[in-house]
């Protein structure tokens, strides 16, 4: 993809991040920061769904969901912050869930990794305005991707707009929320999702 994006005349660098190693980020942040002079926006995007309800969540399946979903936002916002600070400011923008602010059966440890990541962005913004760091969450519904079509179309289902979002509809939201059109917008939870929280 970065191939691409650097054939049709975009300015773009990719580098392996696992974001479940705190290492692999000190280094992506110090790449960002000499390639680009300073870092402006951090997403974390990275995410893993599993399903198992609470009684049938294996020790290993729980670790790992919350490890992606949960402690890699944490490891990101840890490692970005300061170049933030040296750059007088930035945006992080942070993907939860439908699933972090209301609950799903069968999504034990998914939705526990997505609420968590719902107040760790409330925290992160409380801890950072007055550095002019805004921190913000993304609450998508269904999307088209392969990860989310293999669960099926229930979510779909009782969505009122009855499809699954683009994936330009969410990245359009978290352009925006980058961008210094959202300059007065932190700590909150902007739902992409269809009109399924509305319910």
């Amino acid at each position: 993809h970065a191939r691409d994006l650097q054939a049709a005349g975009h300015n773009v660098h990719f580098l392996h991040l696992d974001v479940t190693d705190p290492q692999h980020w000190n280094a992506a942040v110090q790449a960002a920061e000499e390639r680009c002079g300073h870092l402006d926006v951090l997403v974390n995007n990275a995410g893993v769904v599993r399903v198992a309800p609470v009684v049938d969540e294996s020790d290993d399946g729980w670790d790992a969901t919350m490890a992606v979903n949960s402690t890699g936002v944490f490891y990101g916002m840890r490692a970005a912050i300061p170049a933030m600070r040296r750059n007088g400011g930035g945006s992080i923008i942070n993907i939860a869930s439908i699933y972090g602010p209301v609950g799903a059966p069968g999504y034990i440890a998914y939705t526990a990794s997505k609420g968590a990541v719902i107040a760790m962005t409330k925290v992160a913004a409380l801890e950072h305005a007055h550095q002019r760091i805004r921190v913000n969450a993304i609450c998508p519904g269904p999307v088209r991707t392969p990860m989310s079509e293999q669960e099926g179309d229930a979510s779909v289902d009782i969505t009122p707009l009855r499809r699954r979002a683009e994936p330009e509809e969410i990245s359009s939201a978290v352009a925006f929320l980058a961008s210094d059109d959202a300059v007065y917008i932190t700590g909150a939870e902007l739902a992409v999702d269809g009109g399924y929280l509305a319910r």
